[in-house]
């Protein structure tokens, strides 16, 4: 992050705390950072010793445009979407495996009809189903990858 930014992020950081009353305890409480940081980034003598993530954090408020409460109860939910849809995942993945160890019909199971040999119904509803649990977990994935990429963006991923 070069002078410029940092410059920048200094001046809309003391902009939105004088207009927004805040202290530098509450900023960093909100943003998971520690108060310490936050004067760092005030104090232009001390932005080296300031790590990234902290910069980034602050900006990522800053530019939310949103208030601090506002900003942090959006984080919460974003973190919560993220956790449902891993577990959700797990549990889709646990179940897949399952149902390919599942012994539903043996599967050389035929019936005869006509001189041809058609495959047990039993065999294509469980490769259908299989088929489906498949499509969903990736469809569960993509979301997934969103909302990571949402988490990177607003925070440092804790």
């Amino acid at each position: 992050m070069n002078e410029i930014t940092k410059k920048n992020i200094q001046e809309k950081l003391e902009m939105t705390m004088t207009r927004e009353s805040l202290k530098p305890g509450q900023i960093a409480k909100y943003l998971d950072l520690i108060p310490g940081y936050i004067s760092m980034i005030r104090k232009e003598a001390q932005w080296e010793k300031c790590p990234k993530t902290a910069w980034e954090k602050v900006l990522s408020w800053i530019n939310s445009g949103e208030s601090l409460v506002a900003y942090k109860e959006k984080q919460v939910e974003i973190k919560k979407k993220a956790e449902t849809t891993k577990a959700t995942i797990s549990s889709l993945e646990k179940t897949t495996e399952e149902l390919f160890e599942a012994k539903v019909a043996p599967e050389t199971e035929t019936i005869e009809a006509d001189d041809d040999k058609f495959s047990s119904p039993l065999k294509a509803e469980k490769t259908i189903l299989i088929d489906l649990l498949e499509a969903e977990r990736n469809i569960l994935n993509e979301k997934l990858q969103a909302i990571n990429s949402l988490l990177k963006h607003y925070s440092d991923n804790d």
